[in-house]
Protein backbone atom coordinates (compact mmCIF):
# COMPACT_ATOMS: atom_id res chain seq x y z
CA UNK A 1 0.00 0.00 0.00
CA UNK A 2 1.50 3.43 -0.96
CA UNK A 3 1.47 5.98 1.42
CA UNK A 4 0.12 9.37 1.00
CA UNK A 5 2.03 12.38 -0.02
CA UNK A 6 2.87 14.97 2.50
CA UNK A 7 0.88 17.63 0.63
CA UNK A 8 -2.45 15.15 0.75
CA UNK A 9 -1.99 14.32 4.23
CA UNK A 10 -1.97 18.01 4.94
CA UNK A 11 -4.70 19.49 3.02
CA UNK A 12 -6.60 16.49 4.60
CA UNK A 13 -6.02 17.42 7.96
CA UNK A 14 -6.36 20.86 7.19
CA UNK A 15 -9.87 20.20 5.54
CA UNK A 16 -10.59 18.67 8.61
CA UNK A 17 -9.67 21.42 10.72
CA UNK A 18 -11.97 23.55 8.68
CA UNK A 19 -14.83 21.21 9.05
CA UNK A 20 -14.31 21.07 12.65
CA UNK A 21 -14.48 25.07 13.49
CA UNK A 22 -17.59 24.90 11.12
CA UNK A 23 -19.38 22.21 13.07
CA UNK A 24 -18.30 23.92 16.40
CA UNK A 25 -19.80 27.13 14.90
CA UNK A 26 -23.02 26.54 13.75
CA UNK A 27 -24.02 24.78 16.90
CA UNK A 28 -22.37 27.52 19.07
CA UNK A 29 -25.10 29.75 17.14
CA UNK A 30 -28.64 28.49 18.49
CA UNK A 31 -27.07 28.01 22.12
CA UNK A 32 -25.63 31.50 22.07
CA UNK A 33 -29.13 32.83 21.14
CA UNK A 34 -30.40 30.79 23.89
CA UNK A 35 -28.64 31.30 26.95
CA UNK A 36 -27.62 34.80 26.24
CA UNK A 37 -29.85 36.61 23.86
CA UNK A 38 -32.78 34.54 25.17
CA UNK A 39 -34.08 33.03 21.97
CA UNK A 40 -37.71 30.11 22.59
CA UNK A 41 -37.68 26.91 21.90
CA UNK A 42 -39.28 27.16 19.04
CA UNK A 43 -37.16 29.48 17.12
CA UNK A 44 -34.06 27.45 17.81
CA UNK A 45 -35.89 24.20 16.70
CA UNK A 46 -37.43 26.33 13.52
CA UNK A 47 -33.80 27.09 12.84
CA UNK A 48 -32.19 23.83 13.02
CA UNK A 49 -34.68 22.84 10.20
CA UNK A 50 -33.41 25.87 8.25
CA UNK A 51 -29.80 25.21 8.81
CA UNK A 52 -30.73 21.40 6.78
CA UNK A 53 -31.84 23.38 4.04
CA UNK A 54 -29.35 26.06 3.79
CA UNK A 55 -26.53 23.32 4.16
CA UNK A 56 -28.13 21.57 1.36
CA UNK A 57 -28.09 24.69 -0.93
CA UNK A 58 -24.42 25.49 -0.29
CA UNK A 59 -23.40 21.41 -0.80
CA UNK A 60 -25.07 21.66 -3.96
CA UNK A 61 -23.06 24.93 -4.92
CA UNK A 62 -20.05 23.00 -4.25
CA UNK A 63 -20.80 20.17 -6.66
CA UNK A 64 -21.78 22.15 -8.94
CA UNK A 65 -18.61 24.12 -9.23
CA UNK A 66 -16.32 20.84 -7.86
CA UNK A 67 -17.53 19.18 -11.34
CA UNK A 68 -16.83 21.89 -13.65
CA UNK A 69 -13.16 22.19 -12.49
CA UNK A 70 -12.40 18.70 -11.94
CA UNK A 71 -14.73 16.63 -14.61
CA UNK A 72 -14.55 13.95 -12.09
CA UNK A 73 -16.69 10.50 -13.59
CA UNK A 74 -18.11 10.20 -9.55
CA UNK A 75 -21.05 12.58 -10.16
CA UNK A 76 -22.42 9.82 -12.74
CA UNK A 77 -23.52 7.60 -9.93
CA UNK A 78 -25.73 8.10 -7.17
CA UNK A 79 -25.13 9.75 -3.86
CA UNK A 80 -28.07 8.46 -2.27
CA UNK A 81 -26.38 4.65 -2.79
CA UNK A 82 -28.80 3.75 -5.68
CA UNK A 83 -26.88 1.50 -8.32
CA UNK A 84 -26.30 2.49 -12.31
CA UNK A 85 -25.42 5.83 -14.24
CA UNK A 86 -27.21 8.92 -14.14
CA UNK A 87 -26.50 12.39 -15.43
CA UNK A 88 -24.96 14.80 -13.30
CA UNK A 89 -28.33 17.00 -13.34
CA UNK A 90 -30.28 13.91 -12.07
CA UNK A 91 -28.15 13.07 -9.56
CA UNK A 92 -28.22 16.63 -8.14
CA UNK A 93 -31.90 16.66 -8.57
CA UNK A 94 -32.14 13.79 -6.55
CA UNK A 95 -29.93 14.39 -3.85
CA UNK A 96 -31.39 17.99 -2.77
CA UNK A 97 -34.80 16.50 -3.46
CA UNK A 98 -34.26 13.69 -0.89
CA UNK A 99 -33.08 16.32 1.51
CA UNK A 100 -35.81 19.04 1.08
CA UNK A 101 -38.26 16.54 1.39
CA UNK A 102 -37.10 15.16 4.77
CA UNK A 103 -36.78 18.72 5.85
CA UNK A 104 -40.48 19.44 4.92
CA UNK A 105 -41.45 16.21 7.14
CA UNK A 106 -39.63 17.06 10.13
CA UNK A 107 -41.08 20.61 9.32
CA UNK A 108 -44.78 19.21 9.75
CA UNK A 109 -43.57 17.62 12.83
CA UNK A 110 -42.46 20.49 14.09
CA UNK A 111 -45.37 22.29 13.37
CA UNK A 112 -47.18 19.69 15.13
CA UNK A 113 -45.44 19.74 18.17
CA UNK A 114 -45.41 23.56 18.27
CA UNK A 115 -48.79 24.36 17.16
CA UNK A 116 -50.50 21.62 18.87
CA UNK A 117 -48.62 20.31 21.78
CA UNK A 118 -47.56 23.72 23.03
CA UNK A 119 -49.89 25.89 21.70
CA UNK A 120 -50.27 29.29 23.96
CA UNK A 121 -46.96 28.61 25.61
CA UNK A 122 -44.53 31.59 25.16
CA UNK A 123 -41.75 29.74 24.68
CA UNK A 124 -43.41 27.79 21.59
CA UNK A 125 -43.55 31.10 19.81
CA UNK A 126 -41.13 31.69 17.15
CA UNK A 127 -39.96 35.35 17.02
CA UNK A 128 -39.18 35.75 13.44
CA UNK A 129 -35.95 38.53 14.12
CA UNK A 130 -34.31 36.31 16.08
CA UNK A 131 -34.95 33.83 13.31
CA UNK A 132 -33.22 36.07 11.34
CA UNK A 133 -30.41 36.93 12.98
CA UNK A 134 -29.68 33.07 13.75
CA UNK A 135 -30.41 32.24 9.61
CA UNK A 136 -27.98 35.40 8.67
CA UNK A 137 -25.48 34.28 11.54
CA UNK A 138 -25.46 30.53 10.00
CA UNK A 139 -25.67 31.71 6.60
CA UNK A 140 -22.41 33.98 6.97
CA UNK A 141 -20.24 30.75 8.56
CA UNK A 142 -21.49 28.40 5.36
CA UNK A 143 -20.79 31.07 2.94
CA UNK A 144 -17.22 31.65 4.57
CA UNK A 145 -16.56 28.12 4.66
CA UNK A 146 -17.40 27.79 0.94
CA UNK A 147 -14.94 30.34 0.08
CA UNK A 148 -12.23 28.73 1.63
CA UNK A 149 -12.77 25.57 -0.02
CA UNK A 150 -12.95 27.13 -3.61
CA UNK A 151 -9.29 28.18 -3.16
CA UNK A 152 -8.28 24.63 -3.59
CA UNK A 153 -11.72 22.85 -5.02
CA UNK A 154 -9.70 21.43 -8.03
CA UNK A 155 -7.27 19.62 -6.06
CA UNK A 156 -10.15 18.31 -3.78
CA UNK A 157 -11.40 14.61 -4.55
CA UNK A 158 -14.94 13.31 -5.56
CA UNK A 159 -14.14 11.19 -2.28
CA UNK A 160 -14.52 14.58 -0.13
CA UNK A 161 -17.66 15.83 -1.74
CA UNK A 162 -19.17 12.14 -1.26
CA UNK A 163 -17.94 12.28 2.43
CA UNK A 164 -19.86 15.88 2.64
CA UNK A 165 -23.03 14.58 1.23
CA UNK A 166 -22.93 11.42 3.72
CA UNK A 167 -22.83 14.24 6.98
CA UNK A 168 -25.61 15.92 5.18
CA UNK A 169 -27.83 12.79 5.15
CA UNK A 170 -26.35 11.74 8.48
CA UNK A 171 -27.65 15.49 9.63
CA UNK A 172 -31.66 14.18 8.52
CA UNK A 173 -31.23 11.32 11.45
CA UNK A 174 -29.61 13.95 13.97
CA UNK A 175 -32.61 16.59 13.23
CA UNK A 176 -35.21 14.04 13.87
CA UNK A 177 -32.97 13.35 16.90
CA UNK A 178 -33.19 16.88 18.30
CA UNK A 179 -36.98 17.50 17.37
CA UNK A 180 -38.10 14.26 19.44
CA UNK A 181 -35.25 15.49 22.43
CA UNK A 182 -37.09 18.82 22.48
CA UNK A 183 -40.83 17.66 22.16
CA UNK A 184 -39.88 15.13 24.90
CA UNK A 185 -37.87 17.79 27.07
CA UNK A 186 -40.24 20.46 26.64
CA UNK A 187 -43.56 17.91 27.67
CA UNK A 188 -41.65 16.62 30.60
CA UNK A 189 -40.37 19.23 32.40
CA UNK A 190 -41.40 22.67 30.78
CA UNK A 191 -40.28 25.11 28.49
CA UNK A 192 -36.62 25.83 30.17
CA UNK A 193 -33.15 25.55 29.43
CA UNK A 194 -32.05 22.76 31.32
CA UNK A 195 -33.43 20.39 28.65
CA UNK A 196 -31.94 22.44 25.80
CA UNK A 197 -28.75 22.00 27.16
CA UNK A 198 -28.76 18.09 26.95
CA UNK A 199 -30.63 18.15 23.72
CA UNK A 200 -28.18 20.50 22.49
CA UNK A 201 -24.73 18.61 23.91
CA UNK A 202 -26.06 15.44 22.01
CA UNK A 203 -26.61 17.03 18.49
CA UNK A 204 -23.41 18.63 18.69
CA UNK A 205 -21.81 14.81 19.68
CA UNK A 206 -23.57 13.72 17.13
CA UNK A 207 -21.95 16.30 15.11
CA UNK A 208 -18.54 15.80 15.77
CA UNK A 209 -19.01 12.05 15.21
CA UNK A 210 -20.08 12.02 12.10
CA UNK A 211 -16.75 14.77 11.00
CA UNK A 212 -15.01 10.74 11.28
CA UNK A 213 -17.64 8.08 10.58
CA UNK A 214 -19.64 9.65 7.79
CA UNK A 215 -16.10 10.61 6.36
CA UNK A 216 -15.55 8.66 2.70
CA UNK A 217 -12.55 6.53 2.84
CA UNK A 218 -10.24 7.02 -0.64
CA UNK A 219 -9.33 4.70 -2.61
CA UNK A 220 -5.69 3.17 -1.58
CA UNK A 221 -3.46 2.22 -4.32
CA UNK A 222 -1.38 -0.97 -4.28
CA UNK A 223 2.45 -0.18 -4.40
CA UNK A 224 4.12 -0.75 -7.81
CA UNK A 225 5.85 -4.58 -7.22
CA UNK A 226 9.69 -3.69 -7.71
CA UNK A 227 11.39 -4.47 -11.31
CA UNK A 228 14.11 -6.58 -9.38
CA UNK A 229 10.99 -8.97 -8.45
CA UNK A 230 9.65 -8.98 -11.96
CA UNK A 231 12.36 -9.68 -13.80
CA UNK A 232 14.15 -12.34 -11.70
CA UNK A 233 12.28 -15.51 -10.30
CA UNK A 234 8.49 -14.19 -11.31
CA UNK A 235 9.66 -13.85 -14.53
CA UNK A 236 10.92 -17.42 -14.37
CA UNK A 237 8.29 -18.61 -13.53
CA UNK A 238 6.00 -17.30 -16.32
CA UNK A 239 8.24 -18.78 -18.78
CA UNK A 240 8.57 -22.15 -16.88
CA UNK A 241 4.82 -22.06 -16.95
CA UNK A 242 4.50 -20.93 -20.61
CA UNK A 243 6.78 -23.82 -22.08
CA UNK A 244 4.51 -26.50 -20.01
CA UNK A 245 1.46 -25.66 -21.38
CA UNK A 246 3.57 -25.29 -24.75
CA UNK A 247 2.51 -21.23 -25.59
CA UNK A 248 4.79 -18.73 -25.97
CA UNK A 249 3.77 -14.54 -25.69
CA UNK A 250 3.31 -12.65 -28.74
CA UNK A 251 4.53 -9.23 -29.17
CA UNK A 252 2.01 -7.63 -27.00
CA UNK A 253 2.08 -9.94 -24.18
CA UNK A 254 -0.78 -12.42 -25.47
CA UNK A 255 -0.29 -15.97 -25.15
CA UNK A 256 -0.37 -17.90 -28.96
CA UNK A 257 -0.10 -21.26 -29.84
CA UNK A 258 3.45 -22.44 -31.75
Amino acid sequence: MAAAPPSTSASSALARAFALIQVLALNGVPIYGVYVLGWSWGTVLVLYCCETVLGTFFLALRMILHRRLTHDRGYSHSLLGARGKKPFRAVLLEFVGAMLFATFVHGLFLGMVLGLMLKGQPGAAVHLAALRQGLAAMALIMAGSLALDCQKLRKLPFTWIEGLAQRSLGRIAVIQLALILGGIGIGRYGISKAPFAVFAIVKLLIDLGGLYTGRARPKLTPAPIPAVIVGGVNSEAIRGSDRRTGKRRGVHGRKRGR
